[in-house]
């Protein structure tokens, strides 16, 4: 794989000119301290998933989120064009799970992204779900997105028109700001997650049998995280009668995965979840249980 230097540009630093290939993540997780040193709320970190491909409606959704930024509501610090290692995978994690609030922003190029789609908005439903993160997916423009896992959430902007459609992309980011704005309010007075890889939910926000089966980090086992990954693409892309015979056959606690009226993709992340954590039997067994399905899982 073709490797590209990694270069981080603070706010008022002027961008560096680089390979425009593969894609970028950008974490608002801190900086410009001198702008905030006189605000007495803390600012929030924001997580700004999208495919390079979506560059420029990406910038205008920064440019309205300036005032959010100039109030001391989020500090931003970008973290641009990072390519597969170890390092990568760290930065990009401990970024992922620093984070408030995550930005999903959903184009056919971030659903065809493996990256974008496989890992990072999977790891950012298992957080969500954990009740630590807040997921706002942006629809930029047109995509079939119904019966993702983000499709359970509510989606900006307003009923889910792409941003191209509006009668401006300003109209439409102002109404997706309105949203973010109150999001960081409501926010605001909360304590911030804690960055311990899928996050440690909170007692009140999830049901007693989700919350004592914590998933490890997988912050220090990159394999395992991109096992998963491929694990749900194999999964959810299993036809449903062959996906209910694996769950019959590994049986999941009642309570663990969605009923078969969900989407399969959402009953994929929670059986992965479930599978992974400290009460499950573990990936391999999913995996060998596919395999004396279907065959090789890779064949799919």
């Amino acid at each position: 794989m073709q490797k590209r230097q990694r270069r981080l540009q603070h706010p008022g630093a002027k961008a560096v000119q680089g390979d425009q290939s593969g894609d970028r993540r950008q974490a608002i997780v801190g900086g410009e301290t001198h702008a905030c040193s006189a605000m007495s709320a803390q600012p929030l970190s924001v997580f700004i998933s999208y495919s390079h491909r979506d560059e420029a409606l990406k910038q205008e959704l920064e440019d309205h989120l300036t005032p959010l930024r100039r109030q001391g509501k989020i500090l931003p610090w970008h973290d641009r064009d990072l390519e597969a290692g170890a390092e990568w995978n760290k930065e990009i994690l401990n970024a992922f799970d620093a984070a408030n609030i995550i930005l999903l922003l959903i184009s056919p190029r971030f659903m065809s992204s493996d990256f974008c789609y496989g890992k990072e908005m999977q790891r950012a439903m298992a957080r969500h779900r954990n009740g630590d993160v807040k997921v706002i997916p942006i629809i930029l423009t047109p995509t079939d997105w119904k019966g993702a896992p983000f499709a359970v959430l509510k989606v900006l902007p307003k009923d889910g028109k792409p941003v191209i459609e509006w009668s401006s992309h300003d109209a439409a980011f102002l109404d997706v700001v309105k949203d973010i704005r109150r999001a960081v309010e409501t926010l605001a007075g909360s304590p911030p997650p804690q960055a311990d890889g899928w996050g440690t939910p909170p007692p009140q926000a999830a049901p007693p049998q989700v919350a004592s089966a914590q998933t490890p980090s997988l912050d220090s086992d990159p394999e395992r995280f991109a096992k998963r990954g491929q694990l749900f693409k194999d999964l959810a892309s299993l036809p449903g009668p062959q996906f209910n015979q694996l769950m019959f056959m590994i049986k999941p606690p009642p309570g663990h995965v969605p009923p078969d009226s969900a989407p399969q993709a959402n009953r994929v992340t929670a059986l992965l979840e479930w599978a992974d954590s400290q009460l499950g039997p573990g990936l391999a067994q999913v995996e060998s249980l596919l395999t004396q399905i279907v065959g090789s899982p890779r064949s799919l």
